[in-house]
């Protein structure tokens, strides 16, 4: 299997575009409670679409 570099993807409740992409998940989880919001923290690799990375 491949390695991958990954970051994380912040997108915000009722927001349409992504809010934030962070290189570990701890400085997300503390931005994400520091501004008090809601959404999605997605894992993702980097340089490889999410259609080629899932299949």
């Amino acid at each position: 299997m491949k390695e991958y570099s990954w970051v994380w993807v912040f997108k915000r409740d009722n927001i349409s575009m992504v809010s934030a992409v962070f290189s570990s998940l701890e400085k997300a989880d503390n931005w994400v409670k520091l501004n008090k919001l809601t959404g999605v923290l997605t894992k993702m690799p980097i340089d490889i679409g999410g259609y080629d990375w899932w299949l």
